[in-house]
């Protein structure tokens, strides 16, 4: 990287910084305990916002995963503006605590440019009185600083799962569960394939199949931005809905005692490039398939 693009990154994250320090939403998020004590209630749904959310809103893709939409863009507005008592809308909690990111510069980085390059979606569709649940109930490792409490959030999670009949939506790289116990007490898992980028371009087909097979189980969505609107339409249709997000490859981490984002082999990894990944042959895995939506 040469000087003058250094300086350059250096000078929006001071820019970056300064506009957090003065401009931090007043929001109120709740603890992961308590985001956790919400969605084991059976029928409680979580629908979680990430930055990338707020980038889509603001007209910025979200590197290979997911082009500007306008449509999407506007199914977000409208579900961050859901109040229901039985869903429960979730942001990171690194509005309110940026010093979660203390270990890490690149990740104090990301947070503080995001926060200024959508501050126009962040001002307009954050509601200071609104209680919202914490979005890092699906990262409950990396971005912790102290990570003492981390085996027993996953514990609480897997616990969630426990004797469920599990309807699992995700991308086709996810593999979610896939060589760990993450789901291994659920009942059953059945799995929806979606594509790995640009899913909501098949979003009804996504909420078709979908809405035929949730009956009976709890569903779990791992789809990104897509997601989010899904979770809710879902839900108001009577579906306990959980969006997940990248909990899988937190627990990757966190069984691998990672300290900084490494490659999951064989499944999609978080802000990393999904290249060579192979085909799956887990048994368990593809019997659970019952839809491929490409």
């Amino acid at each position: 990287m040469s000087f003058s693009v250094k300086l350059k990154n250096e000078v929006l994250y001071c820019i970056s910084r300064l506009y957090y320090i003065f401009n931090r939403p007043q929001v109120r998020i709740m603890s992961i305990d308590e985001t956790i004590d919400f969605l084991s209630t059976e029928g409680n749904s979580i629908v979680r916002f990430g930055d990338g959310e707020f980038s889509i809103i603001c007209q910025h893709k979200i590197d290979n995963y997911q082009d500007v939409d306008e449509l999407l863009a506007e199914k977000l507005k409208e579900t961050l503006m859901v109040r229901n008592e039985k869903i429960k809308v979730c942001l990171p909690e690194t509005l309110r605590n940026m010093s979660l990111c203390s270990n890490s510069r690149i990740s104090r980085v990301n947070w503080f440019n995001n926060y200024y390059r959508n501050r126009t979606a962040y001002k307009e569709y954050v509601d200071n009185s609104y209680l919202y649940g914490n979005a890092f109930v699906s990262r409950t490792y990396l971005i912790y600083p102290d990570k003492s409490e981390c085996d027993a959030w996953f514990a609480r999670l897997r616990g969630v799962f426990k004797g469920r009949d599990i309807l699992l939506i995700e991308g086709k790289y996810s593999r979610s569960g896939v060589g760990n116990d993450l789901f291994s007490e659920a009942n059953s898992v059945k799995r929806i394939i979606c594509p790995p980028s640009n899913a909501f371009d098949k979003y009804h087909e996504i909420l078709e199949v979908a809405s035929d097979n949730y009956q009976g189980k709890l569903v779990l969505l791992a789809l990104g931005p897509t997601s989010k609107p899904l979770a809710v339409e879902l839900a108001m249709k009577g579906a306990w809905v959980i969006d997940i997000g990248h909990l899988d490859s937190e627990y990757e981490w966190f069984l691998m005692g990672a300290k900084e984002k490494k490659i999951i082999t064989g499944k999609h990894t978080p802000e990393k490039s999904d290249v060579n990944i192979e085909e799956c042959t887990d048994e368990l895995y593809l019997e659970s398939i019952i839809k491929i939506i490409e």
